[in-house]
């Protein structure tokens, strides 16, 4: 499979691999405790799960897979995926007051992609030939942080619940690309080009890459506040909460691009955009579309905005030895939409349960999870997924992985 649509793809897959967090965002529960938790997932709404497997473990992919992916493609082509690595310290000040220290290692992408882009990054302007490719409002957007958080929670007189955190952001990663009114046109004999673009393209200090590297520093807050809510003879609660309200802005020594131009080419076929053999690539012709795009750069600051969640959670006993939530979440992503889900828990005894999650929304669709959890006195064990229907169905569903979970109670 070609060498871009590669790189496009395991960039979603690297560092993803998936399953949504069903937790209530705040707890009646002021112990001293030690969490680490593995928070990942990938959803889109084009992309199946076994062409992520095969990109993931260096296998080429056949034109059968690049027809089912380019005859298929839905009105609005999108992808999310996050991956949060978390360390959380919590100790209690008193019966209803704890204070926490949190550091975590977070990658977060998503973007959205015309289906003329897509085509063209699988298999070249060869199919648009006699016609005019549009790429208006694509954008990829993927940034990597760490972060030193503090957090407050307290338990008020009438028993609701307050916690508000802060955390310093440090700036690892960044690209932020979008394609605004961009067009590519292909003579009926493949010897004429002309392409408009109009777009701009971000990208952090290439010369200092790796894990903690710093490029730029921000700061994000996140709010929660419980009420007690009971439905039916169920002890419960409802949330609302507000996480990662919050941006960072990368140093002077960042990348940008910004291109509002028109290019005209003759004699230039592209077999494959993303053949080297083939195509505007090849290091033998200088004046090419991309050659001059990328001439055209700055060196500068640019400000990369979180994507902000607020959400609604309640949870619910209805059941002995059981526990359901059910919330709705929405992001600022743009092109995606609420996120609702059911998660229910059942203890098969004393320290064995398991539970089920139904969810739909954001940037994928309908989908169906399975976990199982171990709890004693002292530890708390999780495995989970929220995709089970895209591990079983990879052909033809998207979304895969696994979620982790582990709990110390501090006595």
């Amino acid at each position: 499979m070609n060498k871009l649509l590669g790189f496009l793809f395991v960039l979603l897959a690297c560092n993803s691999v998936v399953a949504q967090n069903f937790s209530s965002p705040i707890t009646d529960d002021f112990k001293h405790s030690l969490d680490i938790n593995s928070e990942n997932y990938l959803q889109s709404n084009f992309i199946k799960t076994n062409i992520v497997y095969r990109l993931f473990n260096g296998n080429s992919i056949d034109q059968n897979i690049v027809d089912r992916l380019t005859n298929k493609l839905p009105k609005s082509s999108t992808f999310f995926f996050q991956s949060s690595q978390n360390i959380k310290f919590k100790y209690q000040l008193s019966d209803n007051k704890q204070i926490g220290l949190n550091l975590s290692d977070r990658l977060i992408g998503y973007g959205y992609l015309s289906n003329d882009l897509i085509r063209l990054i699988a298999e070249g302007n060869k199919i648009f030939t006699g016609n005019v490719a549009e790429f208006n409002q694509s954008y990829m957007k993927a940034v990597r942080f760490q972060t030193i958080g503090a957090t407050y929670k307290m338990k008020l007189d009438n028993q609701h619940l307050f916690k508000v955190g802060a955390n310093y952001l440090n700036g690892e990663f960044a690209v932020n690309s979008t394609l605004r009114h961009s067009s590519l046109y292909t003579s009926p004999f493949g010897d004429e080009l002309l392409l408009y673009a109009n777009a701009s393209f971000s990208i952090t200090d290439s010369a200092n890459t790796g894990m903690f590297s710093n490029n730029g520093s921000g700061f994000s807050i996140d709010l929660a506040y419980s009420i007690p809510l009971n439905i039916g003879k169920s002890d419960g609660q409802v949330a609302f909460f507000l996480n990662d309200l919050g941006q960072i802005k990368f140093n002077q020594n960042s990348i940008n691009y910004n291109v509002d131009q028109s290019y005209a080419y003759s004699g230039i076929y592209i077999e494959n955009l993303t053949s080297y053999q083939q195509s505007v690539f090849e290091e033998q012709n200088p004046d090419t579309v991309v050659t001059n795009i990328l001439k055209q750069n700055n060196l500068g600051e640019f400000s990369f905005k979180l994507p902000a969640t607020f959400g609604i959670h309640t949870t619910q006993s209805w059941f002995k030895n059981s526990e359901t939530n059910i919330g709705f979440y929405y992001s600022q992503i743009a092109k995606g939409i609420p996120f609702a889900f059911l998660f229910h828990q059942q203890f098969i005894n004393d320290h064995i349960y398991g539970s089920s999650s139904l969810s739909y929304g954001n940037m994928g669709g309908l989908d169906f999870g399975l976990g199982l959890g171990f709890e004693s006195n002292s530890i708390k064990l999780q495995i989970s997924t929220a995709q089970l229907d895209g591990l079983v169905l990879s052909s033809y569903l998207s979304g895969a992985g696994i979620n982790l979970h582990f709990k110390y109670k501090i006595q």
